[in-house]
């Protein structure tokens, strides 16, 4: 028979000693010795590689649970602020700088926006693989305006952000249609100021307005004119719904989801487009007929497997958002060249092969 040394009253002050001690580290630490086991890491990028230009998802995990805000940066450049969620890890897109070189870059995840400094310094690091430049467009875009001090602005706006990707933008005030040959464009433009509701121009110029091959109609004055051209997915037979900020894109095979920038990392993940604090309503297309193409949806906003603010007919589609470009910015720093939604969907949208063959 197997005897046991009875442990001794010292042996068991010693263990509870050391138990004692242990407990009182962990305080002092303020857990730190749980945290320190998760160090912050990079845990994913989707794509790994790809040209300038592509939409990189990242997942990151293992940061302060306390941690708010952080930055991405581009080989030690700040290029996007991002949020951090609960927990201390988050999963955001960010564009890679349409001037990255091919090669390999390092992208850098930090606590802090600029990443802080000293004890409360944290980062992870990964790498991607540039395979070559940013896809341009040479479209010529024609932009149907209002030409009060919002739609000036928003023109330029629109210019800047089109220019970047080699188009060329035409101003239309709303009162020079019938002087402009509409046919010229590749794509025209309808601004959220030009019309609301059943109001939008003459019928000479909606008229008119059919001899432009493609349209992208924004806002409510884009939904108004598609009242009258293309009623499915125009006047009265949208809604609009105060919108969380975040799309899906129904399908990633089409170009929208690849031209100019590759969203592949982003199939059946929500995308950030709007800033925090900032006017929501969107225009929803909740029972598109079967003819229309279904581009994005916000599942939150009804059956997601039919509603859309994203959406074509033919060559005319619908953009169901009245935000500038500029207010687009999903960290909430339009000071930062953050990823918008226009930055993807307009330009893509914008390009000659763009759903239908018009």
């Amino acid at each position: 028979m197997l005897h046991t040394r009875p442990t001794s009253r010292r042996q068991l002050l010693l263990r509870l000693f050391l138990l004692l001690l242990s407990t009182i580290v962990v305080a002092l630490l303020g857990g730190a010795a749980a945290v320190a086991q998760t160090q912050p890491t990079i845990t994913a990028l989707d794509p790994k590689s790809g040209p300038a230009g592509m939409v990189v998802a990242v997942d990151a995990v293992g940061f302060n649970p306390e941690a708010t805000v952080g930055s991405i940066l581009w080989d030690g450049e700040p290029i996007e602020r991002v949020a951090f969620l609960d927990g201390g890890f988050f999963n955001v897109p960010f564009i890679v700088p349409s001037f990255a070189t091919p090669g390999l870059h390092e992208v850098t995840v930090c606590v802090g926006n600029p990443c802080l400094t000293g004890d409360a310094a944290q980062s992870a690091g990964a790498t991607v693989e540039i395979t070559g430049p940013m896809p341009v467009s040479a479209a010529q875009i024609g932009y149907v305006f209002v030409e009060d001090e919002v739609g000036k602005e928003t023109l330029l706006q629109f210019t800047g952000l089109l220019n970047s990707y080699g188009m060329t933008v035409q101003p239309v005030p709303m009162d020079q249609i019938e002087k402009v040959d509409l046919a010229e464009f590749d794509l025209v433009i309808v601004a959220a100021n030009t019309g609301q509701g059943e109001v939008w121009g003459t019928p000479a110029q909606a008229e008119l307005m059919t001899k432009a091959p493609r349209i992208l109609a924004l806002g409510e004055g884009g939904y108004a004119l598609l009242g009258k051209i293309a009623p499915a997915i125009g006047f009265p037979n949208g809604e609009t719904k105060e919108h969380p900020g975040t799309v899906t894109l129904a399908n990633p095979t089409l170009s929208i989801a690849k031209t100019p920038h590759d969203f592949g990392g982003f199939v059946q993940r929500a995308i950030p487009i709007f800033a925090a604090g900032l006017d929501k309503a969107s225009i929803n297309i909740p029972k598109p007929p079967s003819s229309a193409v279904r581009l994005a949806y916000t599942a939150v906003l009804g059956d997601p497997t039919t509603e859309s603010v994203i959406i074509s007919e033919g060559c005319r589609s619908l953009w169901g958002f009245n935000i500038p470009p500029n207010r687009l910015s999903p960290a909430g720093a339009p000071s930062l060249p953050t990823p918008s939604s226009l930055r993807w969907a307009l330009p893509a949208i914008s390009t000659p092969t763009q759903v239908a063959v018009c």
